[in-house]
């Protein structure tokens, strides 16, 4: 069973390009594999949790051959340890779906935090991706993408 709505799925399809934008920032995701790709809306429909839960802003899953990984994506103005905290608390409550994947964690923003590297939010979180075999990225030029 999948804690994630159906409503709060905005596709699940092999479509080429997959994007999500707000507020000036872009994340995109080319989909040169043909894999399945599903986007899912996080905060405010899939994590709905009080108000000093963070979330991130989109899931992307890409599955091929039963291999599925996740990009955990926030599109964030200048405060990337924050964003790195709503990366965290996404996959803390979206743990049990996420178990066997690969996860990537995505920051899109107009500023980096210095050294955001060396904050304890971000070495937990480095922590936890790296040993899914993810990786994380920080992009501060309001656009990042990613090519499977």
């Amino acid at each position: 069973m999948s804690l994630i709505p159906d409503t709060c799925i905005e596709y699940n399809d092999k479509r080429s390009i997959c994007t999500a934008k707000e507020k000036g920032k872009v994340y995109v995701l080319e989909n040169e594999a043909g894999c399945l790709v599903k986007k899912v809306k996080i905060d405010g429909c899939a994590i709905t949790a009080g108000a000093g839960t963070k979330k991130c802003d989109y899931l992307f899953s890409a599955s091929k051959d039963n291999k599925e990984q996740v990009f955990l994506v926030e599109l964030k103005g200048s405060d990337t340890v924050q964003a790195i905290r709503q990366i965290g608390d996404s996959m803390r409550i979206l743990s049990a779906e996420l178990n066997k994947c690969r996860i990537m964690a995505r920051v899109v923003g107009s500023k980096r935090f210095p050294e955001v590297e060396r904050t304890v939010a971000y070495r937990r979180l480095a922590a936890k991706i790296l040993s899914t075999g993810g990786n994380i990225k920080i992009a501060t030029n309001k656009f990042y993408k990613d090519i499977i």
